[in-house]
This record gives structure tokens, sequence and C-alpha cells, in this order.
């Protein structure tokens, strides 16, 4: 078993490794540079899509710009409709699209016509990496890897970080955050008999993390961690390029779109990258950005770019988004009671900090002492990674007589002959970097963000943390559990991770206890158990984005003419969902409808009871998530319920948004669905007042009761 240490960054990747007592060190690749460019590229030769990755793909993308794929990991696991995608696509060259998949929602982007999801062009990116290394280290097959990704990433962005690592054929023996993995590299831990306090500061291409961590004899305690995933060395490069297109306007007369073209735009990046490196060198005062035959004016003529950069107007115009980073650092400081004179050493890391104006910032606080920066920034994470990957490869049995390894890193015994096992060298405690929840009703509220572990958790938990809540209606069979990642109070403002849905062997009434536990394994895996002790009911599973969660074995739904029935019933409900609203159904969701209903139907017909019950769930599910179609479908059915004024008010906004759509005025439709939603919600906070709307309220979620419900540590 060989492992690695993978640094897989936004704008660059590196591999870190290390074997017995030899130095960790930065494996190159195949270029034989330490860094690969994170970037994937799909060239069109002799009729053929030929893949490039790295420096390859790099050097062909000014010819095949919408073909060529920058700074993925700021995609992964988002959602389309974030708000920052569309400063992504704004400049960027290749399209970005949302999933087909309804319950999906993800990002996906196009690369050569093709749809991809950003985990699957990261896996390109590490089997590269992963292939190289196996080549510089004379044919070694690697299958092992710890991964590092941004402190502040989420957990469906690590999920995607650890799918894209078995993709490219490796066992992920860990996700690590970067700034801890920094630390590994510093030897701040496995310090032994010396207490410091640490900060790191880790700005790299595309995220800024801060950890602040405590070490003692040879252990790291996470304190804090703050941070942007949407705040990096590329935010630098924009205003560079911001910069071209402005003196481009000033100096030429241009088409109304020239500056978004897409071959531009690649070459501009690339030129921004090169002058800000350039600045960056000691005594560098100012550097010239030349690019031949860049895009071509109204008139139709080649327009060269030939322009001087001074390091003064840089650094006015990156100080904001460097103003940014240093008020994340004091959040970060007085959500400990910290003061600078607290910390004991700051760690410079990521190639940004390699920017002397982040440098004067971090020193004006700390002083320039405290100021680690005798690794390279752009390689300490990766070599982190390499101790770390080295010291979970397993642990050699002490016994003379068997020096057998045991590949579990936390066994306490020899596995072939039972003898005590050393502790590892390295000991950690991370911490969660936001709190992790679910949505639930508390009074007329059916957004509020219920939560079970706290943001600072550290972890692995010692024992699962738990809430007792209650359904939020009598004759419930199903309970369903969305999770959610985040510090508002609103559930919906904070980052959805998956919903874990259970359906219930007999119903239950509002009054029974439900018990929910969230628990963290060490490699930060969320897993969700829903209990019930009247029931007998308990289940553990993973948050899925969609579908439901299989029942425990031995336990029954409801008798088979039940299930026939409820599919039966929700067949023609969704028939009758696609005369109604058919017209307002965008052609994905109309698709998948359209499956899932002929699914449905062979359920029934072969009288496959799991199938069927399935079907149901699916088919309920997408009536439920199927954009204007299903906002309508709601609506009308909220409307008869509601009180007479919020009643018209949903007619009224109905009526409008029907046209709209008619008119095909997009702009409207967003308005008036913005619209719609407020009024549905506004009936729903009746509820508590008896203005019941059935098939809308009987959704499954849980409920708070202050009185009773109670959170165990």
């Amino acid at each position: 078993m060989v492992a690695i240490g993978i640094d897989l960054g936004t704008t660059k990747s590196a591999v870190g490794y290390k074997q017995g007592t030899s130095l960790v060190r930065i494996v190159q690749n195949k270029e034989n540079e330490d860094l690969t460019p994170s970037v994937v590229c799909m060239r069109k030769k002799k009729g053929v899509d030929l893949l490039l990755v790295g420096k390859d793909a790099l050097d062909y993308a000014s010819k095949a710009p919408a073909d060529t794929i920058f700074g993925v990991k700021r995609l992964m696991g988002r959602r389309h409709d974030e708000p920052q995608i569309k400063t992504v696509e704004d400049h960027c060259a290749y399209a970005i699209e949302r999933s087909p998949n309804a319950e999906d929602q993800g990002v996906r982007v196009v690369m050569a016509g093709k749809s991809y999801r950003p985990d699957e062009i990261s896996a390109m990116i590490l089997k590269k990496l992963k292939e190289d290394a196996e080549t510089n280290l004379g044919g070694q097959r690697i299958t092992h890897a710890v991964i590092t990704v941004p402190a502040y990433f989420e957990e469906r962005q690590r999920e995607a970080t650890r799918q894209a690592g078995v993709q490219a054929g490796l066992a992920v023996k860990k996700i690590i955050d970067e700034p801890t993995a920094a630390a590994i590299a510093f030897g701040v831990v496995g310090t032994k008999n010396e207490y410091r306090r640490v900060l790191v500061y880790d700005l790299g291409g595309g995220t800024f993390d801060i950890s602040i961590l405590e070490m003692l004899d040879g252990e790291v305690q996470g304190l804090c961690i703050e941070g942007d995933t949407w705040l990096g060395g590329d935010d630098f490069d924009g205003e560079i390029v911001k910069m071209l297109i402005e003196h481009l306007k000033s100096e030429h007369d241009l088409p109304p779109d020239a500056c978004k073209d897409r071959r531009f735009l690649v070459l501009a990046k690339q030129a921004a990258e090169r002058a800000k490196k350039d600045l960056s060198a000691p005594g560098k005062s100012a550097t010239e950005i030349f690019i031949e035959a860049a895009l071509k004016d109204a008139k139709e003529e080649v327009v060269d770019i030939e322009w001087e950069l001074t390091r003064d107007l840089f650094e006015k115009r990156i100080q904001p988004y460097i103003d940014r980073t240093m008020a994340l650092v004091r959040k970060a400081m007085n959500e400990q009671n910290l003061k600078p004179d607290d910390i004991h050493q700051v760690l410079m890391v990521g190639g940004s900090t390699l920017v002397p104006a982040v440098n004067r910032a971090v020193a004006t606080m700390f002083g320039e002492s405290k100021l680690r920066r005798d690794l390279n920034p752009r390689h300490v994470v990766a070599l982190g990674a390499g101790l770390l990957a080295a010291s979970l490869q397993g642990v050699e049995c002490p016994n003379p007589k068997c020096k057998r390894l045991s590949e579990d890193d936390q066994a306490v015994q020899c596995p072939h002959c039972a003898s005590p096992l050393p502790r590892a060298p390295v000991r950690l405690t991370e911490v969660t970097s936001l709190a992790l929840g679910i949505k639930a009703v508390r009074g007329t509220d059916r957004d509020f963000f219920q939560v079970i572990i706290p943001k600072g958790t550290a972890y692995p938990l010692q024992e699962p943390m738990k809430v007792i809540l209650y359904p939020s209606a009598d004759d419930e069979d199903k309970i369903v559990v969305p999770v959610y990642e985040g510090e508002s109070p609103i559930a919906s403002k904070n980052s959805y991770q998956g919903t874990v849905e259970h359906l219930l062997p007999t119903k239950i009434d509002a009054s029974t206890p439900v018990t929910v536990a969230f628990n963290y394994d060490k490699d930060r895996v969320l897993s969700v158990t829903v209990s019930i002790k009247s029931l007998g009911f308990s289940a553990e599973t993973l948050p899925k984005r969609g579908g439901l969660a299989p029942m425990p074995s031995g336990q029954t739904i409801q008798p088979e003419e039940d299930w026939r029935e409820n599919l039966d019933t929700t067949i023609r409900a969704s028939e009758e969902f696609q005369e109604r609203y058919g017209t307002y159904l965008e052609e994905p969701a109309r698709k998948k409808l359209d499956e899932e209903v002929r699914k449905a139907q062979a359920a029934l017909d072969s009288g496959a009871e799991s199938d069927g019950k399935r079907s149901s769930n699916v088919l309920r599910n997408t009536l439920f998530g199927s954009g204007v179609a299903s906002q309508l479908f709601i609506a009308e059915r909220t409307a008869p319920g509601a009180p007479p004024k919020i009643g018209q008010t949903i007619t009224e906004v109905v009526n409008r948004l029907r046209k709209a759509h008619r008119e095909k005025k997009p702009q409207d439709v967003a308005t008036l669905s913005t619209a719609l939603r407020a009024a549905v919600a506004a009936a729903y906070a009746n509820l508590s007042q008896g203005r019941e709307v059935e098939d809308v309220v009987r959704d499954g979620l849980l409920r708070t009761k202050t009185d009773k419900a109670a959170r165990k540590p």
C-alpha cells in the first residue's frame, strides 16, 4: 500500500510523499515540475476528442477556450442557484449549467458539448497527479491518499472531493483541512513539552481560510475556523483583467461584447497571473503586460495589448480583498476572545501570501517576527498531507516475532498477534467550521434551523449529538429530516446538505417524541439516526439529495393493499398534474416525470412492493419539486384553505405568473415566483390558527417543543 498527500488546489495542485525515515518531499509531475495546473481541456484532433490535463491543457487553452475548465474547485458541491455561480459564469470562458436532475440542482460544466459534474473534472486532475506520481516513484502503484480541502468547505463539498478521489482510483484515507496540513508541515504538530497557539493564514488561488490551533505534547486541537470559499488569488487576477479591459476601452473603439470573447478572457487571465507573480518579486515596482492579437476593434482590426502595470496600482485595486481577509482574522480572534499578543506564530500558507501587500497586512497585526515563511507556501499543504498520509498507512507491530503491518491506523492491537500497537505520531482533533442542523417547525415558522452540532465542535465526536423533536401533525406516517449547514436561524438561508427520509411502520401523533442524532467520524462523514422509542424504531443513514432512505430490516410500512392504492392514486395525480401544468414544466423535469410514471406503472403491474413504495415517494417529490409547475400546483391547492385576503392574493399572483410564463418574460416569472412563495408562506403562518392545508402541511417535518425539547451533548 502506497499513500500520498494531495493538495487539490483551485489553480494548481501538488503531491507530497514520505517513505520510511526519509524527509517528506514534493513529487514532480511528468513535466518535471512541482505544481500541476488544475486545468482540464478537450482538444479536437483529427475529429477525435483528446483529453488534456495540467500544463498541456493550460498551453492549449487559448485555442479551445470554451472547452477549457479552470477553477473547478470553486464549483465543487455547489448548487446552481447560489449567487456566486453567476460571478463565476461572468468571468470564465466555459459554459455552466444546472443539473438536469431536479432533486440535485447542482452545477454542471460543459466541455466539448458534454456536461460534467465538478467532481468528475476534479477526478481527471487527481488521476493525472496519481499517475505522474507513480511514474516518478519508480512505478509503484499508489492506492491511498490524503486529500486536503479548505477548512471552510461545507459537508457536500467535502463529499464531492471524496467522490472525486474514488473516481480517480484512490482510497481516500482522510479529507483534511488545508490549514491543519500546513501546521503538520511546519512542524508545529508533534512538538513535545511546549504549548503554542498558532494562527494559520491560508490564502490560495480560490479560497481563504483561517484556523486557530493549540499544540501541546504532540497533539493539535482546533479552536476556531473562519474563511471564505470565494476569496483568493483568482480575485487578484480578476482585478488585473478588469484594468486591462478599462485600458482597452479607453484606447480603442470596441464592439459591445468584444471583452467577453472567450479567447481574450483566457489570454487575459494567463497574462494577469504572470503579472501578479512578477509584481510579487522583491524590488519589482512595475511589469509590462503584452498580449499579441488580443481581440478585434469595431473596424475588425486586430488589437495588441501593451500596457504597464505598477505595483502601487495593483495593490490599490486588491486592497479591498486583503481587507476582507483581515476582517475574517479579527472575527476568528474575537470568537475566541484572543488578542494578537495571544498568538505565538502565524503560518503563511498559499501562493497568494507571496504578494507583498498581503504580508504587510498580516505583519501589521501580529508583528513581523511571528510570521513563519520558511517553507514554500505553494508546497506546504501538500507536504503536510504527505506526512499525514505516511502516518495513516498503518502501524507496524513492535513484536519482533511479528513485525506485520496493520492497515487500520486506528487499531490499538495487532490483528495478527494481538500485541499492543504504538499510537500514531500525530493526533488531530479538528473542529466544524459551521453549525450543522435540520429544517424544523417552530410555532408558525416552518423554516426554523434547529442546530444539532454547533459551530466549532471538535470531531470525531465522543458520542452522537442529539435533539428531541415532535411530528408537526397527527397521523404522520413518515419522518423527513432536511440537513443544513450554516449560521442563519432560517434553514433555507443556509447550505442544503441532503435529506434523510423514513417511512414509519405505523402512524404517530404530534405528541410522539422523535430523537434525531448526528455523528461525525474521524473523516468527517455525517450519519443521521432517527429513533422513536415508543415504536422500537431506529434507523441510521447518510443524508441523500433525493429519494427515500431504506427501512430498517424487519420493519414493514403498511399492508400490501395500502401501498397499491397509494401508488395508483399517486400515478393518477401525476397524470393530472401533467395535464394541468405540463406547459409550465421544463423539458428535463417533463422527461423525468414521464420516466417515473412509467416505472411506477410497471411496479404496480408487477406487484413489486419495494419498487412501488419507492416510486410513490419519488413521484410525490417530483410533484413538489418541478419549478413553476409545482408552485402553481401547491398555490392553487393552498388558496381555498387560506384566509380570504391571503387566498385572493395567491389567486391574483397565480394569474399574473401564468400570463408572464405564456408571454415568455423570464424576469417577470422570477419576480412573481418569489411573490407567490411569500403568499403561500403567509398561508402557512395561519396553520396555528386552524387554517390547515392538508396536502401541504403533512410533509413529515419535525417541530420543536421548547418546554420538552432538550439537546444532549
